[in-house]
């Protein structure tokens, strides 16, 4: 996972500023839509193209929902 640009580079990785403390809970939502094709193959749909392993993601605190580095 890269590290967000938003986020204030000089407090440390998984560090909330506004709870001053480095949180135990991290909510990563992709910033990007989330997108799976999949096709129906016999019996199932098979996962033909996803864009997961592109997404840009922004990470928060789990208590406050502050955007946080990580």
């Amino acid at each position: 996972m890269k590290k967000n640009e938003k986020a204030n580079s000089t407090v440390p990785f998984g560090y909330c500023s506004k709870c001053n403390k480095h949180v135990k809970e991290i909510v990563n939502k992709p910033n990007t839509s989330f997108v799976e094709i999949r096709k129906w193959n016999k019996d199932c749909y098979e996962l033909t193209t996803t864009n997961a392993d592109y997404l840009d993601w922004i990470s928060y605190c789990g208590e406050c929902r502050t955007e946080i580095g990580f």
